[in-house]
């Protein structure tokens, strides 16, 4: 989980610190929710799966 934070992390200010102004607007606080609660999903599903 940690792993995957950071790379999220990574992503976002890669973005964030780009100079198009497009570019820039995918790193926001909704998609940093977005991308939580997607991750947040993935992990649930891979446990229930590892556990059958």
């Amino acid at each position: 989980l940690l792993s995957t934070i950071r790379i999220f992390v990574s992503i976002d200010r890669l973005l964030l610190s780009s100079q198009n102004i497009h570019t820039r607007l995918y790193s926001s606080k909704r998609s940093s929710v977005i991308l939580i609660i997607l991750m947040a999903f993935k992990n649930i599903h891979q446990r229930h799966h590892i556990n059958e």
